[in-house]
């Protein structure tokens, strides 16, 4: 009998006897890909047992381990049947020319040692979560958020958590949310105008995270997010916003001013102003984590 496979997510099956090859990966692909619930198994014949019993969208496999070696372990899949096959495989080996990526059929040969960017866009692409960002670009619907355009928002972020709560975050990884994906609890957004395009900036928070944040600012401690604090959410993306704002318009950009608004609720999504592809920027802090993010979409 096959698992249900949770809602939303993508399953990999990482096949490596290395423990801490298998660490580094699962948490490389926990930093840049949302929703992925990732399995382990240290021989090939762990893993066709697991694969015999559940439908995984990615396996990723080393060809040198015990039990079945990775080209067995191919060849036995092959002769599942279709519907019970990984959707997609990376085949990877210590042997080749480092960093290479080779296709063959549906299959891709990645040689160590590799580049972890590369590796995460090729894992991207064989989940089929780069497809949306295609289809916008053909569309002429795909947001110029770029490095130029989210880099001030970070850098604000980082500066305003420093000075205002006495808060020092950490950039952990850059993602495309989903449109359903849950943001936070507590979330304060702001619009986004200008001679080149419209959109929305938002900041949402874990319960833990905002009430450490507050307790920073306001040098009190508050047991839950209340009509009392919630406006502290709204300050902090007002600071970030006014903050790379100014870096922003000194480019050309020209930002109207806009005043936040605040969004409560346990395990809440976001919807911004405008439709398309929603960078997010997520950062941990040691009261918990919480993120920025913007859509923008360009004026006719």
């Amino acid at each position: 009998m096959v698992p249900e496979k949770s809602l939303g997510y993508k399953t990999i099956l990482l096949v490596d006897d290395d423990p801490e090859f298998r660490k580094m990966v699962a948490k490389l692909i926990g930093l840049e890909i949302p929703n992925i619930n990732i399995f382990e198994a240290e021989t090939g014949t762990d893993a066709y047992k697991k694969i015999q019993n559940q439908v995984f969208d990615l396996l990723i496999t080393d060809v040198k381990i015990p039990g079945m070696d990775g080209q067995r372990l191919m060849s036995a899949i092959g002769d599942l049947p279709k519907e019970q096959r990984p959707k997609a495989a990376i085949v990877v080996s210590g042997f080749g020319n480092p960093g290479a990526f080779t296709n063959v059929g549906t299959h891709t040969f990645v040689s160590k040692p590799f580049d972890p960017d590369a590796f995460v866009i090729l894992i991207q692409e064989k989940l089929g979560l780069r497809e949306s960002a295609r289809e916008a670009a053909r569309s002429g619907s795909a947001p110029k958020v770029d490095v130029e355009f989210i880099n001030p928002f970070i850098e604000a972020t980082l500066a305003v958590f420093e000075i205002t709560a006495n808060i020092t975050a950490n950039k952990e990884r850059v993602f495309v949310r989903g449109r359903d994906q849950i943001s936070g609890d507590i979330s304060a957004i702001v619009a986004m105008n200008s001679d080149r395009f419209v959109g929305s900036m938002a900041i949402p928070f874990e319960e833990k995270c905002f009430l450490g944040v507050v307790e920073g600012m306001l040098g009190e401690k508050h047991p839950a997010i209340t009509s009392d604090n919630q406006d502290a959410a709204g300050e902090f993306c007002n600071q970030i916003f006014g903050m790379a704002k100014k870096v922003l318009n000194e480019k050309g950009h020209t930002i109207q001013p806009s005043i936040p608004s605040v969004v409560t609720g346990k395990g809440h999504s976001i919807k911004h102003l405008v439709e398309g592809v929603c960078l997010a920027v997520q950062f941990g802090t040691p009261c918990g984590k919480f993120s920025i993010e913007a859509v923008i979409q360009e004026k006719k």
